[in-house]
């Protein structure tokens, strides 16, 4: 690369969030999808970011909603926050969104810290694990309004 030149994907990343103001929350083992935004089609996503207010470790997620109370969990990933704002995480690889259906970020916390009020959830007690293992069922759609979105930024090229 020369100098003064940035990378081609630099230049056309874009960002997407729900916009939602960070609150300390507390969804211990719970895997949280908002569906108050979702993941544009075709986009090639390569590294979400994570607000949190106290270190935790969980797994980032990306989901496709197969019907209502059922997702097909795309891409599932380990991270670990050191607290106290946003924290980028580069995926192993960048996710390529497909060009129909709908897909929504998430995040499997094991500890508290990481959400912000919101009815527009799905929501799954334990972690829900990766593309190799199919669908998941047993989500609840937005009936608990006293749950937490996690808040999310994804990093992406349309």
């Amino acid at each position: 690369m020369l100098p003064g030149i940035m990378p081609i994907h630099t230049m056309l990343e874009r960002e997407l969030d729900g916009g939602y103001t960070p609150q300390a929350g507390n969804n211990v083992n719970f895997t949280t999808f908002s569906r108050g935004w979702s993941i544009p089609n075709n986009a090639q996503i390569l590294a979400i970011s994570v607000y949190a207010s106290a270190a935790t470790t969980g797994s980032l997620k990306i989901a496709r909603r197969v019907a209502a109370g059922q997702y097909e969990i795309m891409l599932s990933q380990a991270f670990s926050h050191a607290g106290a704002g946003w924290q980028r995480f580069e995926l192993t690889a960048p996710y390529l969104v497909g060009s129909s259906d709908t897909y929504y970020p998430g995040v499997y916390v094991s500890s508290s810290g990481i959400s912000v009020n919101s009815p527009t959830i799905q929501v799954a007690n334990g972690r829900k694990v990766g593309d190799q293992s199919g669908n998941t069922t047993g989500w609840t759609e937005d009936t608990d309004t006293t749950m937490k979105n996690p808040i999310l930024r994804i990093h992406f090229i349309p």
